[in-house]
Order: structure tokens, then sequence, then C-alpha cells
């Protein structure tokens, strides 16, 4: 009887541990911008590795299979199920109080590992998306960059020279401080949290509120985000009509149907599209081959 009260009452300590656990004073704190189904980035990753983790306390919450960065249907329904566990609002979306409770279950059930000295390890100490990006970075995070600042730009009347080619140069960072003396950002030339977010929120201000004569054409400029297995809506339907078009004049890809859904079906034709191109087929499309896409559409809707 003794030790079933022992037992009890240390099983008890321990669910407090893990409820109750405060915040580190080290917690990355909340990215400023929701994180959903589309979204990119290390914070991605990071939640996807958080909880992978907790669901080792938590066998309930689904398994991420890929902790790649890119916000998809698993990782929507891992929190979902995180979400529901835990009496938050069941949208599959990590707002700020969603982020924060990731944050402090995880501390929880690695500070409780950490007694039996689990430590860091590999997985977490490494990244594959920079938290800032600056004059020599390289790579599609640049080139993401790059388009945000052609495209504002463009609708703001202004001159900066840049080009698109993934590549963090003089003239990148001559539009990243001419960007962020705009905006009341410190003119540092760095690209961290605060520049991005309000890159972000600058590109989808333009979206929401094209000029007249552009809106026509508002599902044929990328949407700002990644469009993968799971998404819905306009912009997926524009896609799939891209790559039927496409599909019509190559073989090798096949045709979908024109549904706004993006199934398997529709991953597979971007896989095809990828394929031929000559690019990695990773199924999802983000600003780089939405552009090679309408630029396709374009070339073989005039002939």
């Amino acid at each position: 009887m003794k030790m079933k009260k022992i037992i009890a009452a240390s099983a008890a300590l321990l669910v407090g541990i893990v409820n109750n656990a405060p915040v580190r004073t080290n917690v990355e704190s909340y990215p400023g911008t929701p994180l959903r189904l589309g979204s990119g980035g290390e914070e991605v990753r990071t939640i996807q590795r958080e909880l992978n983790r907790i669901r080792e306390n938590y066998p309930a919450i689904p398994k991420i299979p890929q902790t790649d960065g890119i916000f998809s249907l698993s990782t929507q329904n891992a929190v979902r199920k995180f979400q529901q566990i835990f009496g938050l609002t069941v949208d599959g979306v990590v707002g700020r109080t969603t982020w924060y409770k990731i944050k402090n279950l995880y501390n929880g059930v690695k500070g409780l590992s950490e007694l039996q000295t689990e430590g860091l390890t590999a997985e977490e100490i490494s990244r594959i998306f920079s938290t800032s990006l600056r004059e020599g970075s390289s790579g599609p995070q640049v080139r993401l960059i790059q388009y945000y600042l052609k495209f504002i730009d463009f609708f703001n009347n202004r001159t900066d020279q840049i080009k698109v080619d993934g590549i963090f140069g003089p003239a990148t960072r001559r539009a990243v401080v001419n960007f962020q003396k705009n905006n009341n950002l410190t003119a540092d030339g760095i690209v961290g949290r605060n520049t991005w977010n309000k890159l972000i929120q600058s590109y989808d201000n333009i979206l929401k509120n094209l000029p007249n004569e552009y809106k026509p054409f508002r599902y044929f400029i990328y949407p700002g985000f990644i469009l993968l297995n799971g998404s819905r809506g306009e912009y997926v339907r524009q896609l799939q009509i891209f790559l039927n078009t496409v599909a019509d004049n190559v073989s090798s890809i096949p045709k979908i149907s024109v549904d706004g859904i993006f199934g398997k079906a529709t991953e597979n034709a971007v896989k095809a599209y990828q394929r031929y191109s000559g690019l990695e087929q990773t199924g999802f499309v983000n600003s780089n081959l939405w552009e090679r896409l309408r630029q396709d559409y374009v070339l073989y809707t005039n002939n």
C-alpha cells in the first residue's frame, strides 16, 4: 500500500512538472506571424522537432515524418492533436498561444529527460534555415527575399535594381536597407525576424489591396506561402491550370482535375514538372517554382 502511494505521488509530481514547467529564459520568442499550412523556415522545423519530442510522452500526437521546415499536412495534424489535448483552439495554426504552450511542454519533457542526461542532440544543434540573412548569404531563402523586395518596389514605384538570383550581394543589401528605412526598421541590411515579418506583411497587404487594373491577375501572383499537399483554394486552382496547360504540351506531365484541392494527383503533377525541369522533386510549390510555371503557362498560351 505504501509503495502504491509513493508511485502515485511520483506520478503526480511528474505530471505537475510537465504541465507547469516554466518557460526558460532562453526560449525562442514567438516569431510574430502565425505558422500554418504552407509556412516554411527554421521556426517551422523547430516546432516539428519539438512536437515529435513531446509525442514521446503524449503518443496520441501523430508523428511528423519529416522535420524539414515545411509546414505540411502531417504538421498541421500534429498541431491539431496537440491543441485538442491541451484545451487550445483546434485550428492547426501555431499562433502565439500554441507556440508558447509547445515551448512549455517541450521544456518540461526535455527537462525530465535531462535528468537521465539526454542533453542536446546533433539534430537540435544543426540548422537548415538561417535565422538571419545578410550580404554573402545565398540560396532559396535569399531568392524569396529578392522576390518580395522586387514585388514591393514595383507597387511602390521604387527603382532598386535587384535580380532574383539567390545571391545576397551589394544590390540586395541596398534594397534591404531602403526597405528598412521606409518601414522604420534598423537599417543594417540584415534580414532578421523583424525585417522578414515586415516583408511578409507588406507583400500580403499589396496582394489584398491590388489596384483595380491588377485585380484580374491576382491569382497569377505567388500567394506568399508554399503550396503543398493539403492546400486548398483559388491559388491551388490556378496552379492546376498552369500544370494542365504545360501538360498539354509536355507528355510526361499528367493532366489533373481543376478543383482547388492539392491532393496526391496535384503533388504527382508538380513532381513530374520538377523532374521535367531538372529540379528537386519535392512535390511542393515555392516562389521559384510558381514563377517558372507561370512563365511556361504564358509561353504555351501564346503559342
